[in-house]
């Protein structure tokens, strides 16, 4: 196995930056906390502003010529309009808290999800599980690891905190949808079309699989798929900071990710479905 000492230094400089502010957000998420509404756009706190602010700095010194497109940057300097950064030839894509909804109630599953992006392909990830301080990460020739950081939050590389995943090492393979569990996340009321096809879509599978999970975080729910706890992810209407770098995981993992209608997976398309072969193949027939 590659150590992930062959990653950029700069890309280290950068997991390094999203550690510490995980591990600053971890000891003062219970105080206080200001929370807000965002039109159509469910909730933020003052932490997703924090967590954002930190990390587009550390890009900003290691990446001075990268653009960078963060979920509350987007909402409040661009006014929801992330799709003018889709033919960036290098782009940041940062999604400071996904899971916001389950910081606020005190619920251990939220994280900081990261990736960057060159000429319309990302060639860096990072989803950091902020409450297990776990670090999934992989770039174009390493990865994708788990590594367990401790509780210093100093990023080591040693075989008993770095895991390698790779789908099928961790899956007892549950060949049929039948058998599956599947994940799907937040379906936002605020998008009417897009809240009425993904209800149409749970209604189908949760008829037909062992059982739906809606945990919240859809980057950590593919990095679930990654890791074989869940066998495949829909969605409709996810932001590309949502899913960019989990899709990249889950790739290198050797899932299948495509859009919801099978084509190339983009982050700008704002679909995604997610699982081995078969499994993919018979969601994509069930809700063609």
């Amino acid at each position: 196995m590659k150590t992930i000492k062959n990653l950029k230094t700069d890309y280290h400089k950068i997991l390094q930056s999203v550690i510490d502010v995980g591990r600053k957000l971890q000891k003062s998420r219970h105080k206080n906390m200001k929370i807000f509404r965002k039109i159509n756009e469910g909730d933020a706190t003052n932490f997703d502003l924090l967590v954002e602010k930190k990390i587009m700095s550390a890009i900003k010194s290691q990446f001075k010529k990268s653009e960078i497109l963060s979920e509350e940057v987007c909402y409040f300097k661009h006014k929801g309009d992330y799709q003018k950064f889709s033919k960036s030839e290098d782009l940041w894509l940062l999604d400071p808290i996904d899971g916001t909804n389950n910081l606020i109630n005190g619920i251990p599953y939220y994280c900081i999800a990261l990736a960057h992006r060159v000429k319309g392909r990302t060639i860096f990830g990072v989803v950091y599980d902020i409450s297990h301080r776990e670090l999934y990460v992989a770039d174009e020739t390493n990865g994708p690891w788990i590594i367990q950081i401790p509780e210093n939050g100093k990023l080591q590389f040693h075989k008993k905190t770095v895991k390698t995943i790779k789908w099928k090492k961790n899956s007892l393979y549950r060949e049929s949808i039948e058998q599956s569990v599947l994940g799907t996340c937040h379906f936002n009321p605020g998008h009417p079309t897009e809240h009425r096809e993904n209800l149409e879509i749970l209604s189908k599978l949760s008829k037909i699989t062992r059982s739906v999970r809606k945990m919240g975080s859809a980057a950590l729910d593919l990095c679930m798929c990654a890791n074989g706890k869940l066998d495949g992810f829909w969605q409709r209407g996810l932001r590309p900071w949502d899913i960019a770098a989990a899709a990249y995981i889950c790739e290198k993992s050797g899932l299948k990710t495509t859009t919801l209608v099978g084509r190339k997976f983009d982050p700008f398309e704002g679909s995604i479905l997610v699982g081995h072969s078969k499994i993919h193949r018979q969601i994509l027939q069930l809700i063609s």
